[in-house]
């Protein structure tokens, strides 16, 4: 599968299956089908808020600080091997060139088969702002055209053509650190129940 969302905060429940539904580390007494998974996001400096004055210019540290979790988690379960984090750049946000990413979607190729067979189409962000507070519209297409399937992994290559892997060490750079001020005010978020 292949899941990509512009702002990393995607809801808790739907980051949970993602991480499980792909294969652990392999050992000798793994199956011989793996399940893998790439994760899309915006890097901070694609971000639609990147540069903006007031608190909006805190959101890309905090989606980074998600991201960071998010492989932390992977790591946890032990699926490393089975799933990539990558962020999408072309330029930096407010500068001559520089684009934003927000674009969303899932799709999902099923075993033995090369090409996705199933994708979602529609406007929700995958958040939990998306599922509890707004109105949004998705579908499920599915598929099994030849023609349509490669289409749509097309679309999944396009869209990672000016996107590079990020690891947990990457986050750890003194440059990608989140500040204690984005954490605090994450943590105020999350106690009251809020979303980003």
């Amino acid at each position: 599968w292949m899941f990509t969302a512009g702002y990393f905060n995607i809801h808790p429940t739907l980051s949970a299956l993602l991480v499980e539904s792909t294969s652990p580390t392999p050992s000798d007494s793994s199956p011989t089908t793996k399940t893998q998974g790439t994760v899309l996001t915006a890097s901070p400096w694609a971000n639609g808020f990147y540069g903006s004055p007031g608190v909006s210019g805190m959101l890309p540290a905090a989606y980074t600080h998600l991201a960071a979790r998010f492989l932390d988690r992977v790591a946890e379960a032990q699926r490393t091997h089975a799933i990539q984090l990558k962020e999408w750049r072309r330029g930096t946000v407010g500068q001559p060139g520089g684009w934003t990413y927000h674009a969303k979607g899932l799709w999902i190729t099923l075993p033995n088969e090369q090409y996705p067979s199933l994708t979602f189409i529609g406007s929700s962000n995958y958040t939990k702002r998306s599922y509890s507070l707004d109105i949004e519209v998705g579908a499920l297409v599915v598929t099994s055209d030849e023609g349509l399937k490669k289409r749509l992994a097309a679309e999944t290559e396009w869209l990672q053509a000016d996107a590079s892997p990020v690891s947990r060490e990457d986050f750890r750079r003194t440059e990608r650190r989140v500040g204690w001020n984005v954490r605090l005010a994450m943590w105020i978020v999350e106690k009251v129940g809020g979303a980003l």
